[in-house]
């Protein structure tokens, strides 16, 4: 079985503006990469 999953990268300003959108995305399933000037720092 192959599962197709959906990825986001989401900088760190933009994650605070949006983050209930952000948090109902990771619910749903999706991956979101939180990064500080380009560098990944969390997932």
């Amino acid at each position: 079985m192959n599962v197709a999953t959906t990825r986001a990268e989401v900088g760190i300003r933009e994650l605070k503006n949006g983050l209930s959108k952000y948090i109902d995305r990771v619910r749903a399933g999706e991956e979101v990469i939180v990064t500080d000037r380009g560098r990944p720092v969390a997932r």
